[in-house]
């Protein structure tokens, strides 16, 4: 209470509110124009996952005007724990989709609305030249002590897969180390190895690759969006309707196309 304000703070602090008002008001005259023209006033700012984007391009691109000038859309492209970083962070995001594989340690601030969308299941992905895919079910034994490509260690995925493979007996053959999901899909093309990618991952299996049914495996993503307080409504809903076709129970795997591979049984 004994802070006094000098002169010139008592002048600056009678100006702000006229330019406060000015602004507000050369703002709504923006908002005007565009309504006039039917521009819509929303943006969606999203951050996702990488092995995400290409399953969600459809619905990105209906946010990205085809003049190249009118984008709705501000994307990150990032791991989940980079994701909720930024959120911790401040960073400004409305819709952040992460993921967590066997309730591994993943939290966020819990200000944000957390919607489940859905399970993203683990398929294998084999080279057609092991002639695994004539069976409609292919036990677990038939895949061991094969070529395997998994995440680099230290990964969280590749702690919790390499225990799955571990308490299968699967004694995989480590060949090569990858994190991104279509370099393992490329390398089981190649017939070099099998690789263990997320359905939402599998935009086009290898002509040379086959996705098994092993029922007696089972790992999958769950797959959550974090929604921001101020995010924009209709844009949201349509995220998430489109995020939970995605991850539906039912959805399938991505076709193998057909091939006439040399020898290919």
């Amino acid at each position: 209470r004994s802070v006094r304000p000098t002169a010139a703070a008592t002048l600056m602090a009678q100006r702000s509110t006229t330019v406060l008002a000015e602004l507000e008001a050369i703002q709504e005259a923006v908002n005007a124009a565009k309504r006039a023209s039917g521009e819509s006033l929303e943006e969606l700012r999203l951050s996702v996952y990488p092995s995400l984007v290409h399953a969600l391009s459809p619905f990105l691109a209906q946010l990205t005007g085809a003049d190249g000038h009118s984008s709705r859309l501000r994307l990150s492209v990032r791991d989940p724990s980079l994701s909720v970083k930024a959120l911790v962070d401040g960073e400004d995001i409305d819709v952040s989709v992460v993921y967590r594989v066997e309730n591994t340690g993943l939290s966020w601030p819990k200000t944000l609305q957390s919607v489940a969308v859905g399970e993203d299941p683990y398929l294998f992905v084999v080279p057609r030249a092991w002639g695994l895919h004539h069976s409609p079910q292919v036990a677990v034994e038939a895949l061991a002590g094969r070529p395997w490509v998994l995440h680099h260690t230290g990964s969280s995925d590749s702690v919790i897969i390499e225990s799955l493979f571990a308490a299968h007996g699967l004694r995989p053959q480590i060949v090569a180390r990858a994190d991104d999901f279509a370099v393992s899909l490329r390398l089981a093309g190649s017939g070099i190895a099998g690789a263990y990618v997320p359905r939402a991952a599998l935009n086009a299996v290898p002509a040379d690759a086959v996705v098994l049914n092993v029922p007696d495996v089972h790992l999958s993503r769950s797959v959550w969006a974090l929604v921001a307080p101020t995010a924009p409504h209709l844009l949201t809903q349509s995220l998430l309707q489109v995020l939970r076709e995605i991850h539906r129970a039912d959805a399938p795997p991505a076709p193998t196309p057909p091939t006439e591979s040399k020898g290919a049984p």
